[in-house]
């Protein structure tokens, strides 16, 4: 089966899917939509995937118009392609030009964020999101809340719908945990690592860090990436005085963010809205008590106060609050946490197995196919 695997552009996340697809028997394609101006990932595309690209639409065009000026252009890619089934995500950009071009089969693969949230941005997003899901001929989500969310907008048969964590690869040994010896008696390390972005509320990390830290000064902060509030991010710390106790090293290759996460002592993220976070996962596996965002995909993986803390989004007192009470936890609290979180992890978001559930879908399309 010749599968056009249909994305905006290259990340980690698929390089990983397309790593396993491409040890399949089906013939994988990469189509790249929309490409940014952040590279973010740098290694090529895994042997014996082959890729394109979109041409880029002009730069005054936005939104939902971006996605339709690229129309033509892709029905082209099809007809040269000729692929046996489109699997295309997020919902509102690739998934959307997929269904406009009436291809089927249709998978639609759900990024969190555009079930979560964009879906309800406006009028505009929650009709592009009903057409799209209303021609996927399968959906695949990444958490119990993306399944409900989806179920506002189309009636997917349960039987054609994906559902798994993206999860971690742990099969590869790259994160490391924190050691149990590390003391906190000088300084407590608080990581987050999430994009600079108006969705992942790095404000509400900024604020609620100068708030914990005024009342406990042993707290220092590595605040891994950028993005488009790089500038206002940046003002924020030097207008609060924090930029001798915040490291801010920029996107970070996995290796190396594996060594932050082993270094820190707390992990904080203030996200707005969350299918099944990776970095979370990331925490979890390397042994550090998180702090984040009480919101379903969150609630998902962490029960406050049992293995991690939970506080209300855009709460950045509340936040703080739980800052200071992770930093009074002792090494035998850490310890416990450490191993419920790594066992968690270990069961439920180990990529290596969940993405089989995709291949087996991959299967069951291919079975569904008249012969060529």
């Amino acid at each position: 089966m010749r599968v056009l695997y249909f994305t905006p552009d290259y990340t980690t996340h698929d390089r990983r899917f397309l790593d396993r697809l491409a040890r399949t028997r089906h013939e994988i394609w990469h189509l790249r939509g929309d490409r940014g101006d952040i590279a973010y990932e740098t290694r090529p595309a895994p042997d014996g995937v082959r890729t394109a690209d979109l041409p880029p639409p002009p730069a005054h065009l936005k939104g939902l118009d971006r996605w339709k000026h690229q129309l033509p252009a892709f029905e082209k890619a099809l007809l040269e392609i000729k692929p046996d089934l489109v699997h295309a995500g997020p919902v509102q950009s690739c998934g959307y030009l997929a269904a406009l071009a009436g291809h089927h089969p249709l998978l639609v693969a759900s990024w969190a964020f555009d079930l979560l949230l964009d879906a309800e941005r406006d009028d505009a997003m929650r009709e592009a999101t009903r057409f799209t899901l209303g021609h996927a001929d399968w959906l695949h989500v990444d958490s119990p809340a993306g399944r409900v969310a989806a179920a506002r907008y189309a009636k997917i048969k349960a039987k054609r719908i994906i559902e798994f964590p993206w999860g971690i690869q742990l099969d590869r040994g790259i994160l490391k945990q924190r050691d149990p010896r590390r003391s906190t008696a000088e300084t407590i390390t608080v990581i987050s690592s999430r994009t600079w972005g108006p969705m992942y509320g790095i404000e509400t990390v900024v604020d609620a860090f100068r708030l914990a830290h005024a009342r406990e000064p042993r707290l220092r902060m590595i605040l891994i990436g950028d993005g488009p509030l790089a500038s206002k991010i940046n003002d924020a710390i030097r207008a609060a005085g924090l930029d001798s106790v915040i490291t801010r090293p920029g996107r970070l290759p996995e290796d190396e963010l594996s060594r932050r996460y082993a270094d820190a002592d707390i992990y904080l993220s203030c996200t707005r809205t969350d299918g099944t976070s990776i970095s979370l996962l990331e925490a979890m596996a390397s042994g550090l008590p998180p702090v984040v965002s009480d919101i379903p995909g969150n609630r998902d993986w962490i029960e406050n106060g049992v293995n991690g803390f939970l506080a209300p989004v855009d709460d950045a007192p509340a936040f703080a609050e739980q800052l200071l009470r992770a930093t009074q936890l002792n090494e035998a609290e850490r310890a416990r946490i450490a191993a419920q979180n790594r066992k968690i992890v270990e069961t439920r978001a180990d990529f290596g197995r969940n993405v089989e559930k995709l291949v087996e879908a991959y299967d069951r399309i291919e079975a569904s196919l008249p012969r060529r």
